[in-house]
């Protein structure tokens, strides 16, 4: 069988792009005295765009970083006993700067498959400390995350670049509700007030080009 573009695999450092689709979640955690319930009702699907830089140890593992931004929502459907759901949309833009571990099965003709795993950063440009009823946002999150990222993919090699599928799931770290946010509307503060922890949740399906 004719080997495709070969070079990529005997340089210690090259680059690429990232593009993408994400689907976002939270896990949701109450306050014991609290009858406010909630869930990501609706999946809304986003995107991802990025860049890579890879460095090479050798033929079996390497290390990368893959910046970039993820834009998405999250439709959250809040409910009381004896009350209407209400709905609450959650959208954030995320810069985001993963670095990754990525560890490489051995070749196979033209394609390779490979796990992923590391650590990512993201901050969430549209933070900010007011909630917009009129626009139905009743929660906001906070601007700093952490996550555990873990995913598998296949490499595969074309006649002059290396295009990779990847499925990445992403795990919040930190409580990313902001429980700071104004107090002015005490109707619409009991829905972060009863919040007692969230955490984030991304699952991506990405296409890196190298």
């Amino acid at each position: 069988m004719y080997l495709n573009y070969q070079e990529v695999d005997f340089k210690r450092v090259h680059y690429g792009f990232t593009l993408g689709v994400n689907y976002m979640d939270y896990d949701m955690r109450f306050k014991s005295n609290s009858l406010l319930r909630g869930e990501v009702a609706k999946v809304q699907p986003g995107l991802n765009v990025g860049l890579i830089g890879e460095y090479r140890f050798n033929k079996y593992f390497s290390v990368r970083l893959n910046p970039g931004f993820i834009f998405g929502g999250r439709e959250i459907s809040f409910s009381q006993p004896k009350k209407d759901a209400v709905d609450s949309y959650s959208g954030s833009v995320l810069a985001e700067c993963p670095l990754l571990i990525k560890m490489f099965a051995q070749r196979n003709g033209n394609n390779r498959a490979y796990v992923i795993a590391g650590l990512n950063i993201k901050y969430d440009i549209l933070s900010e400390n007011h909630i917009h009823p009129e626009s139905e946002v009743y929660i906001r999150n906070d601007a700093l995350d952490y996550s555990l990222e873990f995913g598998v993919g296949v490499d595969f090699y074309m006649p002059f670049f290396k295009l990779s599928t990847e499925l990445r799931v992403s795990f919040g770290l930190v409580d990313v509700l902001n429980h700071k946010i104004d107090k002015e509307n005490k109707e619409y503060y009991m829905y972060t007030e009863g919040v007692d922890r969230m955490n984030s949740k991304i699952v991506s399906l990405l296409f890196h080009f190298e």
